[in-house]
């Protein structure tokens, strides 16, 4: 049982999982059963994790996998603040609270804004359409842009790729989240491998 912030952020560790899985057990049959769950906010996550320890049984592994930004920014305030109080719950849960090596949409336009002609490619060829253009939406992507900007402007982009997607497909937003992740999944495993590989194998018994 993974916890994670939002269904975008369970679709993305879904598609990397996929990968992840379909490399360390080609026998699908053998594959570990895996549940990724949207909760809310990073704190609501981790809250329930606390909360829900104890309700599932002992042979099922639990954990929260947070944002990056909740490691690179909050954590990081809290710390040069000396907010011992909310510190130190992460502090007590820290063996079951994990990080993806990206927020996101951050991560899903970082890529794209640098392989913008291959990725709109990728894209047309998972929904069967090649009428989608995506290079007018992600060029209002301000690459230079750090912090909470970068992870506005993220979002705000991602939503215009959906509804583009869903425009011309006429697929539900689900369907063409779940599209847009595993292209990026697919062309961006090689790069995170390594990672996911950090995150991911651990938990598998």
């Amino acid at each position: 049982m993974l916890y994670v912030e939002d269904v975008f952020a369970r679709d993305i560790l879904t598609a990397f999982f996929e990968k992840f899985a379909n490399e360390l057990f080609p026998d699908p049959t053998a594959r570990p059963t895996t549940k990724i769950v949207p909760v809310g906010p990073f704190d609501a996550v981790v809250a329930f994790l606390e909360r829900n320890g104890s309700v599932l049984p002992d042979h099922v592994i639990q954990k929260a996998v947070l944002d990056n930004d909740v490691a690179t920014d909050t954590l990081a305030r809290w710390k040069q603040s000396n907010n011992h109080a909310r510190l130190s719950k992460f502090e007590r849960l820290k063996n079951d609270i994990k990080y993806l090596p990206f927020t996101p949409e951050v991560g899903l336009m970082d890529h794209v804004a640098g392989n913008v002609g291959i990725f709109e490619t990728k894209l047309r060829q998972r929904c069967g359409d090649n009428q989608i253009r995506i290079n007018e939406i992600v060029r209002q992507y301000d690459t230079t842009a750090h912090g909470s900007q970068q992870r506005a402007a993220a979002k705000r982009i991602t939503d215009e790729l959906i509804e583009h997607v869903m425009h011309r497909t006429q697929r539900p937003a689900e369907t063409v989240r779940e599209q847009l992740c595993g292209v990026f999944a697919q062309a961006a495993w090689d790069r995170y491998r390594d990672q996911f590989m950090e995150l991911l194998a651990p938990m598998v018994r």
